[in-house]
């Protein structure tokens, strides 16, 4: 009982604290484009608040509550990179491409996935522009789709055997891709921070993805951690 009032506790407070900054922005839009961003990233404290509390509550119905968790998790990570782009284009894009031409001479052409193959000339550097852009896009965008389906068919699963390091288990490969696709998303967003982070400096991205960051593989953790308590 002193666990989940404990945790109850400090869910509550974090709510109340985003919720705050939330009708903070709603009060003051002056940049809808750039703070309806915010207001998406900010929900994650309540999801994953209320979603934590009740796995601990009732750690049997963990499994089902992970699947809004991580619905918005891979959410999150796309709206990351869209709120790094309203910041520098105000939404348009192609502000954003010509913004990365201008750094053509450190911008790394995008990532080959077969190696045999030459790697493109770009007759522009908006071309080569465009073309990272939407690498770092795509790479972030798979991950929306791939960790909700991957977390259903995981509960799907467990349903009929529980596993998540046996590699006889479907689990195994689950988790493995699951894993795989967050490697990729992160790399989207990091070549994209890279190019970009002396214009967006002000706003201080670093410490902001490093906190999508450790909220993600703190997610991760505590979903092994809760079903080790569910079992024991």
């Amino acid at each position: 009982l002193m666990a989940y009032q404990f945790a109850g506790t400090f869910a509550i407070l974090g709510i109340l604290i985003s919720f705050w900054h939330m009708m903070t922005h709603v009060r003051r839009m002056y940049e809808p484009t750039v703070q309806r961003k915010i207001i998406a990233i900010l929900w994650m404290i309540p999801i994953y608040s209320v979603s934590s509390w009740f796995s601990l509550v009732y750690p049997h119905a963990q499994d089902y509550l992970s699947i809004f968790k991580d619905v918005y998790e891979a959410y999150l990570i796309s709206t990351f990179l869209s709120f790094l782009m309203a910041i520098l284009g105000k939404g348009d894009r192609n502000a954003v491409i010509d913004l990365l031409s201008k750094h053509a001479d450190h911008l790394k052409a995008p990532m080959r996935f077969c190696f045999c193959a030459k790697q493109e000339v770009y007759p522009t550097p908006r071309h080569k522009a465009d073309a990272v852009l939407t690498q770092c896009q795509f790479f972030t965008m798979q991950f929306v789709f791939v960790r909700p389906i991957t977390t259903v068919a995981i509960v799907i699963a467990d349903q009929f055997k529980e596993c998540r390091w046996d590699p006889k288990c479907v689990q195994f490969y689950l988790m493995m891709t699951v894993n795989i696709s967050i490697f990729f998303a992160f790399t989207g967003l990091i070549r994209f921070y890279h190019v970009v982070n002396r214009e967006i400096k002000w706003v201080n991205p670093f410490a902001k993805f490093l906190c999508i960051k450790g909220v993600v593989f703190m997610t991760f953790w505590q979903s092994i951690v809760i079903s080790f308590i569910a079992h024991t």
